[in-house]
C-alpha cells in the first residue's frame, strides 16, 4: 500500500470522518478526518450562534463539513417558524470541524474502500414506503386542489423508504458508490449516526465571488436498449410539461440568488440540459451570480435555503402545504450536505438519494417528485419508485419467526412467543394482529399428533402462516459444539429479534452440522460468548448456572427467560468467555422446542471433525 493510500486508510479508521466524492467522470474526492469539534443545533435558539461559530472555525483555517436539515428552513421565514416539529430524528444541523483534508483520486478511493471493507457485509432489509399507494394518491389529490385554488404552482411532494440495515455502513457506501455515480456524493460517519448520500444535485457552489446553483427538475427512466434510451432522453429534453416545471424552479432560484448577489449579475446557463445516470435521465439548468467573497453562511442560508427544487413555488406557501400533507419531518433529506473551506469557498449538495442510518439498525431514505396541475398521480408514484431503484433493486426481505413446541395435548406455551413477536413487530414496523396469530396456531394444532415444531411466520403486511415439522426422537448421548471462527457485532439490532434473515448463522450451522457438530457458538467483538445458531447458551459451575447477558448480542429466547425467572435453577446473567466453556462443569444449549440439551465443547472445530 503506497503512502497516500495508507493515509486514507488511517483517516477511515481513526474515529469520526467524512468523505465528499465525485465519481462521475475523471474527478477527485476528499476525505476529512481528525475532527476538532462537532457543532450541533438541536433547538432554534442555538442556530445563529452555531452558524457564527462555523464562520469563526473556517476563518481559523478549518474545514466545516456536515449537514443542514430541511426543517432548518422553517427558521428562515417568520411565517414558518411556528411549523417546526418538536419531535425530529436528527438535529437541525450538525457540522464537524475537521483539521485534516486529503485529496484523493477516484480509483485510489475505490481501492482503499474495497480493501477496508473486504469480507464485510452490508444489507438493506425490508425496505418499504411510509405510505401506501392509495394514501399517496389521496394526498396528491389534496395537493392538486391547492394548485387549482391558486395557493401554489408546484409542490415537491415526498415520502420515505423505511428499512433496516445490517453490517458495515462503509461497505454499503462503497457498493452504492459503484451503483450510482454522482458529482455530489457524501459519507458522514458522525457520532450517533451515519449518512450516505448519492446526490447528483448541486445546491450552491461558491468560489471567491462566483456562485452558482444547478437545480434538477424532470426525470425519465433509462431505455432497455440504446435507441429507446436516446428516445427517452430526447422526449425529456423537449417535453413541455417538464420544461415548464424546470423553468418555474429556475425562476425561483434566480429570485433567491438576487437577494445576495451583486446587481445585474444573475445569469441562466445550460437551460434544460439532460444528464444521464445509471437508472434515469435528469433535466438540469444552471444559474450563476456574483457575490461578496466573504459572505457569512447564515446570510446564504437565510436567503437560499432550502433549495427551491425540493419545495416548489412559491416557496413559503408551498412549504406550508408540504408541512400539512407529508407524513413526517424530512430531516436530512432535501436539506443539504457539504463543506465550507478555509478560503471561504463552499460546496453544498441537495440531499436527495440520501440515506440516514442509526446504530440500532434503523434507516430511511426520502424520495419525491414535483406536482403541477396536470400531473398524473399514478405516474408520479411510479417516478418516486424509479428514483429509489438504486437502493431497492438489491433489498432482502425477511419475516418474523416464532418456533413453538406442540404435541397431541397442545402447545407447551404460547403467551411468551406471542408477546415477543408482537414486540418485534412494533420495533420493526410490521403489521401484527394477535387474533390472527392465535387463529393460525389453533388451526395448526388440530393436525398435530406427535411432538412437533410449529413455526409461526409473520410478514410485514401482517399476513401470517405456520409450518409444522415432526421432531425426531431426542438423543440420549452428549453432543458436541465448537466455537465459530468469526465474530459478531454485539450492537447489531439483528440479534434482538427472531427473523428469517441470518445468513451468517445459516452458513455456520450448515458447515458445522456437516462435520457432526450439534451447533456452533459465537463470540462478539469483545470476545464475549453470545449464543448458538438456534440455541441460547447456559453453563453450570457447582450449584450455579450462568448465561450471557442480552448486551453481549443475544436473542431474548423464550426458554432462556423461563430458566432465568422460574426459580428451578440458580441462574444469573454474566459475561462469559471461551475459558468458561473450557472450565464449566456442564454446558447446555436450549430453545423452546428442544428444551435443555447437554453438550460438550470441542476445541478447534474448524480443524476437527466430530462423529454424529
Amino acid at each position: 500500500m503506497d503512502h497516500q493510500a495508507e493515509r486514507v486508510r488511517q483517516a477511515l479508521t481513526s474515529g469520526p470522518f467524512a468523505i465528499l466524492d465525485n465519481n462521475r467522470g475523471d474527478s477527485r474526492s476528499y476525505v476529512f478526518s481528525n475532527p476538532l469539534v462537532f457543532l450541533t443545533a438541536e433547538q432554534p435558539a442555538q442556530v445563529s450562534a452555531v452558524l457564527a461559530e462555523i464562520d469563526e472555525k473556517v476563518a481559523a483555517g478549518h474545514h466545516a463539513l456536515g449537514y443542514f436539515s430541511y426543517e432548518l428552513g422553517y427558521l428562515f421565514s417568520g411565517r414558518l417558524e411556528a411549523l417546526l416539529p418538536e419531535e425530529r430524528a436528527t438535529p437541525l444541523l450538525c457540522i464537524g470541524v475537521f483539521q485534516e483534508r486529503l485529496e484523493v483520486e477516484d480509483q485510489l478511493l475505490d481501492a482503499v474502500l474495497a480493501r477496508q471493507t473486504d469480507g464485510q457485509q452490508a444489507r438493506i432489509l425490508n425496505c418499504h414506503l411510509n405510505m401506501s399507494q392509495p394514501q399517496y394518491l389521496e394526498r396528491l389529490a389534496r395537493v392538486k386542489q391547492h394548485i387549482f385554488d391558486g395557493d401554489t404552482y408546484q409542490v415537491n411532494y415526498t415520502l420515505k423508504y423505511k428499512f433496516q440495515h445490517v453490517g458495515s455502513p462503509l461497505r454499503l457506501y462503497a457498493e452504492l458508490r459503484k451503483r450510482q455515480r454522482v458529482e455530489y456524493g457524501a459519507y458522514l460517519q458522525f457520532p450517533g449516526f451515519t449518512v450516505v448520500s448519492r446526490s447528483p444535485e448541486l445546491f450552491i457552489e461558491k468560489r471567491d465571488e462566483h456562485i452558482h446553483t444547478r437545480p434538477m427538475k424532470g426525470t425519465s427512466k433509462r431505455g432497455h436498449d440504446r435507441e429507446q434510451d436516446q428516445r427517452n432522453a430526447a422526449f425529456l429534453s423537449s417535453d413541455v410539461k417538464t420544461r415548464a416545471e424546470n423553468v418555474m424552479i429556475v425562476d425561483l432560484l434566480r429570485n433567491d440568488l438576487s437577494r445576495i448577489s451583486k446587481p445585474g449579475t444573475v445569469r441562466t446557463q445550460d437551460l434544460f440540459k439532460v444528464e444521464t445516470y445509471e437508472t434515469l435521465h435528469q433535466m438540469v439548468s444552471t444559474v450563476t451570480a456574483k457575490v461578496d467573497a466573504d459572505l457569512p453562511i447564515e446570510r446564504v442560508l437565510r436567503q437560499l435555503f432550502p433549495c427551491g427544487s425540493i419545495t416548489g413555488a412559491p416557496k413559503v406557501r408551498t412549504m406550508e402545504i408540504i408541512h400539512d400533507l407529508e407524513c413526517e419531518p424530512r430531516g436530512i433529506y432535501t436539506g443539504s450536505i457539504g463543506v465550507i473551506s478555509p478560503d471561504q469557498s463552499m460546496c453544498l449538495n441537495v440531499a436527495i438519494r440520501t440515506l440516514a442510518l442509526w446504530p440500532d439498525g434503523r434507516g430511511e431514505m426520502g424520495i419525491g417528485s414535483g406536482i403541477v396541475h396536470d400531473s398524473d398521480p399514478v405516474a408520479e408514484y411510479d417516478e418516486c419508485c424509479l428514483k429509489g431503484r438504486f437502493l431497492t433493486d438489491n433489498v432482502a426481505t425477511f419475516h418474523l419467526i416464532e418456533s413453538l413446541y406442540c404435541d397431541a395435548s397442545g402447545y407447551r406455551s404460547t403467551a411468551p412467543h406471542l408477546a415477543r413477536i408482537e414486540a418485534s413487530a412494533k420495533a420493526l414496523g410490521f403489521a401484527c394482529q394477535r387474533g390472527d396469530l392465535e387463529r393460525e396456531l389453533a388451526v395448526a394444532a388440530v393436525s398435530v399428533k406427535a411432538p412437533s415444531k410449529v413455526r409461526l411466520l409473520l410478514e410485514r403486511d401482517g399476513s401470517c402462516r405456520v409450518e409444522v415439522v415432526e421432531l425426531e426422537a431426542p438423543r440420549s448421548d452428549e453432543r458436541a459444539i465448537t466455537l465459530a471462527p468469526v465474530r459478531v457485532e454485539s450492537s447489531s439490532w439483528i440479534w434482538r429479534h427472531k427473523i428469517s434473515f441470518r445468513p451468517l448463522y445459516d452458513e455456520m450451522r450448515e458447515r458445522y452440522q456437516r462435520r457432526g457438530f450439534y451447533d456452533v457458538i459465537f463470540a462478539n467483538e469483545r470476545g464475549e460468548l453470545t449464543e448458538g445458531t438456534f440455541n441460547n447458551l447456559f453453563l453450570r459451575r457447582g450449584a450455579r448456572w450462568y448465561t450471557p447477558p442480552l448486551s453481549s448480542g443475544v436473542l431474548p429466547g423464550v426458554q432462556r427467560e423461563l430458566l432465568l425467572t422460574a426459580g428451578e435453577f440458580d441462574v444469573i446473567e454474566q459475561v462469559l468467555t471461551v475459558d468458561d466453556l473450557r472450565t464449566a462443569d456442564e454446558i447446555y444449549l436450549t430453545n423452546a422446542v428442544r428444551g435443555l440439551v447437554r453438550v460438550a465443547f470441542v476445541e478447534h472445530g474448524e480443524e476437527s471433525a466430530c462423529c454424529a
